[in-house]
């Protein structure tokens, strides 16, 4: 009687020991990704416009040109709500038509009250200066906002493929086990018509929506329901 309960546990033993010891089943990973976009308008005018002279000698042309980038950021302190910075300084020497030495400068406005910039930039051009560019971007923190937000959307969205996936397969979803974020892309620009930018007294510039857009990229466990 002993030495068949010792046989019965003994074997009870070795089975134990046998599952044990069976290779779990690899689960299945799904790799898969999401995108979301959200619409955000324009916070941020932004202009360039560049002072340029033509003389017969260098130093007059860069005298000229100095005095006129002077008188413009002049104007430009009168308007609290416009930021400026100058750009680029180039003098150089023409020969068609005529011999001529030409100097240019650029200046950088930019401002969250865009009628405020807009009126600035027609006076700026009545004073003989040329707008090179003019355009509607987001500020950083908007543009990270609207990432973020974008961002949420996605891993949300992620989520629910995973788990639609699972189901079609007839497993469970067990998680992610690996995520990558993609990082935010420059704040979006809107370049306006170069038409509307010469255009006087002023130039128009009316903000429409960008898209800013998040993508995220997973790998998802799967096991056996």
């Amino acid at each position: 009687m002993r030495s068949a309960r010792n046989g019965f546990i003994a074997t009870w033993l070795a089975l134990v020991l046998l599952i044990a010891a069976a290779p779990a089943r690899a689960a299945t990973i799904l790799h898969l990704s999401s995108s979301a976009t959200v619409k955000v308008i324009p916070d941020q005018l932004e202009a360039t416009l560049a002072a340029e002279v033509g003389a017969a000698t260098p130093v007059q042309a860069q005298a000229a040109v100095n005095a006129m980038v002077s008188r413009a950021l002049a104007e430009v302190r009168a308007v609290s709500a416009v930021t400026a910075s100058t750009g680029g300084y180039s003098v150089w020497h023409v020969s068609d038509p005529h011999s001529e030495w030409r100097a240019s400068q650029a200046i950088n406005l930019s401002a969250t009250d865009g009628p405020a910039l807009l009126g600035l930039v027609g006076t700026l051009q009545a004073d003989g200066l040329a707008v090179s560019s003019l355009a509607w971007s987001l500020r950083d923190e908007t543009a990270e906002a609207a990432h973020d937000k974008a961002e949420s959307m996605a891993l949300a969205a992620l989520k629910g493929k995973a788990e639609r996936a699972a189901k079609l397969l007839g497993m469970h979803f067990a998680g992610f086990r690996r995520i990558w974020l993609t990082p935010p892309e420059g704040p979006p620009v809107r370049p306006m018509a170069m038409m509307a930018a010469r255009a006087m007294p002023e130039p128009s510039a009316v903000p429409g929506e960008t898209s800013v857009t998040a993508t995220v990229t997973a790998e998802a466990r799967l096991d056996d329901q």
